[in-house]
């Protein structure tokens, strides 16, 4: 469970944008870098396109993570579930033996 989990993780981490839209790299510094509204645009888009990507990336890691987890706390309820009962199918027979 933890290899496919980590081979999952890692499909999601290679999906994520690379963060040039994002960072200083690519950014206007000044106001002649986006003179127009061409410029703004493709700069919006580019940023817009990376964070829905994000976003998407993330999600999918968080269902992941969390059928992970479940996938890993079902059988230990099980089985304390069943330690219980046995224990409680032992204090039934101690009681009608005496």
């Amino acid at each position: 469970m933890l290899l496919i989990s980590g081979a999952m993780f890692l499909v999601m981490y290679l999906l994520l944008p690379s963060t040039p839209s994002l960072s200083t790299f690519g950014y206007p510094e000044t106001v002649e870098d986006i003179n127009s509204q061409e410029k703004i645009l493709e700069i919006l888009q580019g940023q817009n396109k990376a964070i829905v990507r994000t976003t998407e990336t993330v999600q999918w890691m968080l269902f992941i993570f969390v059928f992970w987890i479940l996938a890993a706390v079902v059988p230990v309820l099980k089985a304390v579930k069943d330690k219980i009962d046995l224990n409680l199918e032992a204090k039934h027979n101690e009681k009608e033996s005496v």
